[in-house]
């Protein structure tokens, strides 16, 4: 039974008030209980009376009704005449009902909440002590003292050092933990309200990071807008185009070969005079470009027209005179230099496999069987002969490649490939 109640705790008024506390006789509520156990002393000689915690509630109970039957005859002498009157008892409860003062047990106050009407409570307020079971004794772990003026408010003094969980921990009340319950300790706020005052900074977070990105764009197309600006300047747009113009009639559009950064590119042909009709590529700005992107269009057009060298495309014209624009380039019929180095790192991938596939099978048909790494260790002649093997068809296939790419190469115009005013690395 001791285990089962070790450390329940349970409730009681509190019996006396603070013993500095001043009551109707002038005296304290110290001076009161000295000279209250020296009478009861006296009594327990006497008629075996023992001492009551609830003596002070008794006396201030008998000044209760002394200070209200002062107070109804001296307001009316005729209530005395008959005190069981249905108005003279209505008039000594009234009269109790607005009583105040500092008793035995506390103070003494049957009102509350007179900032919103007086409401009448049928008891008085006193302090609630909460009492811990520990050791076979009642520890006091805490005190209540209710706001005579609010009906359901007051302030809770916990002792918590005193306080012993038989469980190692305080328990809970059952109810879901919090997700943010750290963040919600710290705000001393319910969870609901720091879910959203969270949710409220994330997005407000999110809101001032996209902001920030979009002035750095902004900064960065405006500065990129002014040295466009500063390079146009002094350049009227088109007319630094003016012998690289061609009309658009005597531009053919047969085939699409793709999407490039500003549009699509064609395959076609144009005709020139002193060469007649030339299989050319034709690059076009789409519709409804912007400044910048127009400005990109023909900077770059601007920059292919200064370029004299073998190994880059040349640009051929321009058509400008109306949208979309064009910028009418040499056609390179096997493509991008991408496309042959390609070609060669596959053929050299290729040889380095086929020679170690040979390795491997030469090496174990040998007895004893070894790995690969084994006869190297051991020096096996078998292994440096299938590797001096491997490396010389290695290097074969690679001469092989070059020698192709280079036929390739010479066979177009000028020998150069289609690099976009880009050197091809030979």
């Amino acid at each position: 039974m001791s285990a089962a109640l070790e450390g329940h705790m349970s409730l009681s008024y509190k019996y006396f008030a603070e013993d500095s506390q001043i009551i109707q006789t002038g005296h304290n509520v110290s001076q009161w209980k000295a000279k209250y156990n020296k009478e009861i002393k006296e009594m327990q000689l006497k008629n075996n009376i023992s001492k009551s915690d609830y003596a002070g509630f008794t006396y201030d109970a008998v000044w209760v009704y002394a200070l209200a039957l002062d107070q109804l005859f001296k307001e009316d002498p005729s209530y005395a005449a008959d005190l069981r009157a249905t108005n003279t008892t209505q008039a000594f409860i009234k009269k109790i009902s607005g009583l105040s003062f500092n008793g035995v047990s506390g103070h003494i106050n049957f009102t509350s909440d007179s900032s919103r009407g007086v409401e009448t409570r049928n008891s008085r307020l006193t302090d609630i002590i909460v009492w811990q079971f520990q050791a076979g004794q009642y520890v006091q772990v805490a005190t209540y003292h209710p706001k005579p003026s609010l009906a359901d408010e007051g302030d809770l003094d916990i002792y918590k050092e005193l306080i012993i969980w038989p469980s190692g921990s305080q328990p809970d009340d059952g109810s879901e933990k919090c997700v943010v319950e750290g963040l919600q300790n710290f705000l001393n706020l319910t969870c609901t309200q720091t879910v959203v005052v969270l949710c409220t900074f994330c997005f407000g977070g999110l809101t001032l990071l996209l902001f920030i990105c979009f002035l750095l764009f902004k900064r960065r197309y405006e500065k990129k807008l002014e040295q466009m600006q500063e390079f146009w300047r002094g350049r009227p747009l088109f007319e630094i185009f003016d012998g690289w113009e061609i009309p658009r009639d005597k531009v053919v559009i047969n085939r699409k070969l793709g999407e490039g950064a500003f549009g699509t590119v064609y395959g076609g042909e144009c005709l020139f005079d002193s060469q007649g009709w030339v299989a050319v590529a034709v690059k076009t700005l789409k519709l409804g470009s912007t400044i910048s992107e127009k400005l990109d269009f023909l900077s770059e057009a601007e920059m292919m027209k200064n370029f004299e060298h073998e190994n880059i495309v040349h640009l051929l014209g321009v058509c400008t005179k109306t949208e979309p624009i064009y910028t009418v380039m040499e056609f390179m019929l096997y493509g991008e230099c991408v496309c042959v180095s390609v070609c060669v790192c596959v053929c050299v991938c290729v040889c380095v496999c086929v020679c170690v596939c040979v390795c491997v099978c030469v090496c174990t048909k040998t007895e004893p069987i070894y790995t690969v790494m084994e006869f190297m260790l051991y020096g096996e002649c078998v292994v440096c002969v299938c590797v001096c093997l491997c490396v010389c068809v290695c290097v074969c296939v690679c001469v092989v490649c070059v020698c192709v790419c280079v036929c390739v190469c010479v066979y177009q115009d000028r020998t150069h490939l289609y690099c976009d005013g880009v050197y091809a690395l030979w």
